[in-house]
């Protein structure tokens, strides 16, 4: 499976009669790619540059829709090659505001003519998860257009970080969410991932066969930065054993 599954909105652009348009040094211009996250007008962009010299094409995911608060985004974008696979992949984390674009990894145009040519044509894979909206008040805000999970199996890269900036920001919805979403499976998590997250705590700790085993596991969490209620599950835990 494509990285760009990984992310919510995702999918393959061709841009078409490249070999001329690399030739004379061209543009592609945006493919319009629909909406998402609540938002309209998304769209794919494949431009070229000169960097000493040399002429680059540089992939870009670009929002045009001018009624829309600063994003905070997580995006994918690579080349394909001829045989299928992903190339010159790019994968951050980005405050999206106005106009601006997500960018992609510059390739150079001679190496584009080389295995980069399907058809015709060049073909940009795209992934993009929005996890948060800045409005004018300057609050962010979570954005559930995205799901957390999808596809009926769990996202775990997209909502670590999500969880991560939860906590920093204290916002307690969003943590009791993916509390919800962690507790059909806690068994690929360490406690210093989990820890703060009531359901998936106790459902860790009903896995572990002994104090040993625990013992070894709480040596990879600051327990210094543990929450009350964390403590008094361990606590319990070890009397109970």
């Amino acid at each position: 499976m494509s990285v760009r599954h990984k992310y919510a909105f995702n999918g393959v652009c061709s841009f078409d009669n490249a070999p001329y348009r690399m030739y004379w040094n061209l543009c592609f211009g945006q493919i319009p790619i629909g909406k998402t996250g609540g938002i309209d007008d998304w769209r794919i962009g494949l431009r070229f540059g000169i960097e000493n010299n040399r002429v680059f094409y540089e992939p870009h995911i670009i929002c045009r829709s001018r009624n829309r608060p600063t994003l905070r985004c997580r995006y994918y974008l690579s080349f394909l090659k001829n045989n299928g696979e992903s190339a010159y992949a790019e994968r951050r984390t980005m405050d999206l505001k106005l106009f601006h674009p997500l960018p992609g990894r510059k390739v150079w145009v001679e190496e584009l003519f080389d295995g980069y040519l399907t058809d015709g044509a060049i073909r940009i894979e795209y992934g993009l998860q929005i996890d948060w909206f800045l409005f004018p008040d300057n609050i962010w805000t979570f954005n559930f257009h995205h799901l957390l999970s999808g596809s009926g199996q769990l996202n775990y890269d997209s909502f670590l970080p999500v969880l991560a900036h939860a906590r920093k920001k204290s916002l307690v919805n969003v943590i009791k969410l993916i509390d919800q979403i962690l507790k059909m499976d806690t068994s690929d998590h360490s406690f210093s991932e989990i820890n703060g997250l009531s359901h998936c705590l106790t459902d860790l700790l009903r896995k572990q066969e002994s104090l040993g085993g625990l013992a070894e596991e709480l040596k990879k969490v600051d327990v210094e930065a543990m929450s009350g209620e964390a403590m008094k599950k361990f606590v319990r835990f070890f009397f109970n054993h």
